[in-house]
């Protein structure tokens, strides 16, 4: 029992001798950081408040190009071509447009790239 303690008592004392002794670090280098690059937020364009008048092809239940004019209709939210009823969204305003001239007037909004 006494090696023992002796053991522990010469362990503690080099411990003590040590944080006391030993020599300071000078300024450790600093770890570099990873900083995301910044992406630069897109600017935005201007949208003309003229109407959009054609004949439309219809890529979704909300969204239809006129010539090169991609637009998302304000005010409705069909689902996706790849969500239930999305296909008889999408076909359900085919219907209602084939064959008509759609005129389309902004709201001087876009979001991913269609007014």
């Amino acid at each position: 029992m006494n090696e023992l303690l002796g053991i522990l008592f010469f362990g503690g004392m080099l411990f003590v001798f040590l944080l006391v002794f030993s020599k300071p670090r000078d300024n450790p280098k600093p770890t570099p950081v990873y900083k995301k690059p910044v992406t630069p937020k897109p600017i935005k364009q201007p949208v003309s408040l003229d109407p959009i008048v054609g004949g439309c092809w219809v890529i979704d239940g909300d969204t239809i190009h006129i010539g090169n004019h991609k637009i998302r209709f304000q005010g409705i939210n069909a689902p996706e071509l790849d969500e239930p009823y999305g296909k008889q969204a999408k076909w359900a305003l085919h219907k209602l447009v084939k064959g008509q001239t759609i005129r389309a007037i902004p709201n001087g909004e876009k979001s991913y790239d269609r007014i």
